[in-house]
This record gives C-alpha cells, structure tokens and sequence, in this order.
C-alpha cells in the first residue's frame, strides 16, 4: 500500500485555475499547465509529445484530450505541427496571447494599473493593483508562472545528475534551496553550476551533491572546484 502511494505522487501537475478561465474548461487548462511546465523545462524550445504520453501523464480518455487540444487550437493559445521523418508532433505555446488573456480576466471594477500599458511589458513587469484582492493575485501569479519558472528550469537540469529527480520535485525543502541560490546567485550562475555538477562529482574525494539542498550545503566545500572553471567558457564563475 505505501509503494502504491508513492507511485500516486510520483509526478503532480500543477494547475492553475486561471487557465480553466481563459479556456472555459477544466480540462483545456490542465493541458495548458502541463504544455506550459514543459515549455519551460524545455528551456521555452519547441517540444514534441506523443498522444500516448499525453494520455498517460494527464489520465485523459483520448475524447477528452483531443477535445481540450483542440480548445486550444481553436482559441489560439497554442500550435501544433506535424514535422520531420518520423512525424513528431510539436507544441507551441503562444504566449504572448496566453498572457493577453489571463490579464484580460482581471475584474475591471478593481481600477487595475499597469506599468507600462504595452503586452510585452506586462510580460516583464508585475501590475500593481489598488485593491490587492485574492482573486487578482492568484490570475497575476499565474502570467508570472507563463513568463517563465526559474525554479523548475533548474531542478529540470538535476535529471542528469539524479535519474530520481522527479520523486522529490514538489518537495518543499528543495524547491527553497533552489529559491535561495537563484536570489543568491542568479539563474545563468545557477544553471551554470548544476551543470558543471556531473565532472565534479566524478572527482575522487569530493563531496557529492545530486540534490538542490546538499548543493546549497555543500557549496562551501566545492568552492574550489568552482573556481576552478573560472577561465573556461560556459562555467560557473562565483564567490562564496
């Protein structure tokens, strides 16, 4: 029973019910969260994703899922395109129009104020609402988690250095630690570093760190090996 509960949370998908909003169903915006998480695991590259998979990973009958695919589609907030040989399937995510319509559903008797008026400042600036209401903050923490999640992007990279990534990937304790060394360091710094990670930790007598919190921990005694990397290109360069 415990090796059966452990599989049920191997891998949550996170929600935001901003996306059901914009789509008008539940169901489109658990699809929208999860091509929006890979989108950015994929570091905002093009991604292809059998139906299969998308099948197995979000426990859609295969109805439900072309129905919410073609939500999608239909309102212009994604694309798909069949390339290649071997007739992958890619997914696009327009965002530029997602972020469109999640400030679009701000309720507009809260006097909202923007920065700067422009779509592709609103994507770089948080609003300021006169009244902070619950409502308003949850849909503008939704446009911060489609402008992009640093802290998924790095624990992303972890799954060349532990193949078990995924099991501790909503754990809290890590999620802080990777928190902690983006405002400490950087996101570049930080990618940087967990990159360089593998060739350290093959290094004979030296403390090996496959998680964000031993990483945090550790970061003193691996120092050395950092600074190391200083002279060559695409490495870590930091001061501790």
């Amino acid at each position: 029973m415990k090796e059966l509960f452990k599989n049920l949370n191997k891998r949550p998908i996170a929600y935001y019910p901003a996306y059901a909003e914009i789509t008008g169903s539940v169901k489109s915006g658990i699809l929208l969260s999860q091509i929006m998480y890979w989108h950015q695991a994929m570091k905002e590259e093009p991604f292809y994703k059998k139906e299969s998979e998308w099948l197995d990973e979000l426990a859609m009958g295969r109805k439900e899922f072309k129905g919410a695919k073609a939500t999608l589609e239909k309102l212009g907030l994604i694309s798909v395109s069949v390339e290649g040989n071997k007739r992958q399937t890619f997914y696009y995510p327009e965002v530029d129009k997602i972020i469109e319509k999640i400030i679009s559903i701000v309720p507009k008797g809260n006097n909202a104020k923007c920065q700067n008026g422009t779509l592709q400042s609103a994507k770089r600036e948080q609003c300021t609402y006169t009244e902070n209401t619950t409502e308003n903050t949850q849909i503008l923490n939704t446009a911060n988690e489609v402008r992009r999640d640093y802290i998924a992007e790095i624990i992303f990279l972890f799954k060349d250095i532990d193949p078990c990534y995924e099991e501790w990937y909503g754990n809290k304790t890590q999620r802080s630690a990777v928190k902690w060394l983006i405002d400490k360091f950087g996101f570049e710094e930080v990618s940087s570093m967990v990159s360089a990670l593998p060739a350290i930790n093959a290094k004979e007598f030296v403390t090996k760190s496959t998680t964000p919190w031993e990483l945090k921990k550790n970061l003193g005694k691996l120092k050395a090996h950092f600074d190391q990397t200083k002279s060559k290109p695409n490495k870590l360069t930091i001061a501790i």
